[in-house]
């Protein structure tokens, strides 16, 4: 991905000029602006997930990477639920991360 097209996508979706971007960019080690791109683009494609309830023809419109990568953590969540459900809570289960919480 281009330096410009990242700076222009930051831009527009935080509505700040582009010259505010590249300095952050610029000045932030870490480069938060992008992991937080990341974050809403992955909660954007979550919601449209779970509005297609399962039709595959409500998300041609979503990148197949993104779509599948939502899928995945769907499918790996709704497991780790329901092995959670499934032991005693009296009897906390070392690998369930709910009961570690």
């Amino acid at each position: 991905m281009s330096r410009n097209w990242t700076i222009a996508n930051i831009a527009d979706q935080f509505h700040v000029l582009p010259s505010v971007v590249a300095r952050d960019l610029d000045e932030d080690p870490d480069q938060l602006s992008l992991r937080c791109m990341e974050l809403l683009s992955y909660a954007q494609v979550k919601g449209a997930f779970d509005e297609a309830k399962g039709d595959p023809k409500k998300l041609t419109a979503y990148n197949k990477k993104s779509v599948a990568r939502v899928n995945r953590t769907t499918t790996r969540t709704l497991r780790e639920r329901q092995f959670h459900r499934a032991h005693d809570d009296e009897d906390p289960a070392t690998d369930c991360r709910y009961c570690q919480e």
